[in-house]
């Protein structure tokens, strides 16, 4: 059985229309072990899982590290933990699922080292909308099935996602435009 070649989507210039796009697009489980469809209970159920696989993971990020300027007791952190199923986070997850089902015809084999999670988050935010915290981002990669890794001595990660993917951002690429030609 073969399957067919994804193509992925054309870039727009009106952030508007691109912002509909992504909102309309359902959200595909690539290869993953929560099962989860459409739905608020779903979402709980695949960020209980990805919680369950990863327990570094919160909502700002991975780890717990001071160096990052968190001086969390181990009982805060779990606060936090408990605190990524509530109302306003499972949006966030299901805006960052969006972004990441929508750019997944960009995934690739290897990790991209060129672009940390923070960088991906702020443009699913910029083409959601909406808010969406770093670790919110990071468990919605896990639960889509993409391949992440810590970035050394921060909570941001690294994704299987390629740099095609930035051309989804047209907010960020026509700033990058504007500020080379100045």
């Amino acid at each position: 059985m073969t399957r067919a070649k994804q193509t992925p989507p054309a870039p727009t210039e009106n952030l508007t229309e691109l912002r509909a796009q992504v909102l309309r697009q359902p959200i595909r489980a690539l290869h993953t072990a929560a099962i989860w469809g459409a739905g608020r209970d779903n979402a709980v159920e695949a960020i209980a899982a990805v919680r369950r696989d990863y327990p570094d993971l919160h909502p700002a990020g991975i780890g717990h590290d001071p160096s990052y300027g968190w001086n969390w007791e181990p009982h805060q952190l779990e606060r936090e933990r408990d605190g990524m199923t509530g109302r306003g986070l499972v949006a966030a997850f299901e805006r960052a699922a969006r972004f990441l089902s929508y750019a997944s015809p960009f995934a690739q084999t290897a990790i991209n080292r060129e672009r940390t999670s923070h960088s991906w988050m702020s443009a699913a935010e910029r083409i959601t909308g909406g808010n969406v915290p770093n670790g919110m981002f990071l468990a919605a990669a896990y639960a889509l099935g993409f391949r992440v890794r810590q970035a050394p001595g921060t909570p941001y990660a690294f994704i299987n996602l390629g740099e095609r993917a930035v051309k989804l951002d047209t907010q960020r690429t026509s700033h990058r435009a504007k500020r080379t030609l100045s």
